[in-house]
């Protein structure tokens, strides 16, 4: 819906190049990797979003959070925000369902 940055499910397979792999995917690893200089998202803002979305997974390392809580967070625009979970999606490290 619009809004609402949907379900997200933090990529497992993204973090594997680090040595971390589904079974012992953690959120702490997830974020490890999301900020590595080796393999990490290009893009700062992407990272930022992605840390970001971080502070709402639960133990399964899914989240629900508004795109409005998202912009209030993280202090960047709507826009910016919808855009950069778009590149994070493409580049593997988020899977979002309605």
């Amino acid at each position: 819906p619009p809004g609402h940055a949907g379900s997200v499910r933090a990529a497992q397979e993204v973090a594997g190049g680090d040595g971390v792999n589904e079974r012992n995917l953690t959120r702490y690893a997830w974020e490890r990797a999301v900020i590595s200089k080796h393999g990490g998202p290009a893009s700062s803002t992407t990272r930022h979003v992605l840390l970001t979305l971080a502070t709402h997974v639960d133990r399964d390392l899914v989240a629900f959070p508004s795109i409005e809580t998202l912009t209030d967070e993280s202090g960047l625009s709507d826009r910016a925000v919808r855009m950069h979970l778009t590149l994070a999606e493409r580049g593997g490290w988020i899977q979002r369902s309605a």
